[in-house]
């Protein structure tokens, strides 16, 4: 579903489709300086936006979609979960350790290898 969607969102870059108004603000102060012009010095910038927590919107937005699929769905989940008792908290899942590598068989007779200088 992501490959689609951003397979949906792709396209080959066009140059032209974006301007650089930095670069044409910065040009036309040059050019109005140079034939000893005015010039209209830039707007402010605007104030920043409110910084959100995505985790609490993200908290708010599953519990909005809890009570608006009180339905059919949500009433068979509900049921499940009160018969099972209250859940355990998530283990972590050990991590194993990788399997011991065999020693390369000796041949008798041979020599090892010697590195050479490059």
């Amino acid at each position: 579903m992501a490959r689609q969607l951003i397979e949906s969102m792709t396209g080959p870059w066009q140059p032209s489709d974006y301007r650089d108004t930095y670069t044409d603000r910065v040009n036309d102060l040059i050019k109005a300086k140079k034939n000893n012009e005015e010039f209209q010095l830039a707007d402010e910038a605007p104030p920043g936006t409110t910084v959100m927590d995505l985790s609490e919107a993200l908290r708010a937005s599953v519990e909005a979609a809890k009570k608006t699929a009180g339905g059919k769905r949500g009433a068979r989940r509900g049921t499940a979960k009160q018969k099972a008792g209250p859940a355990e908290p998530a283990r972590k899942a050990r991590s194993r350790k990788p399997a011991a590598k065999k020693a390369p068989d000796k041949k008798a007779g041979k020599r090892p290898t010697r590195k050479r200088a490059a």
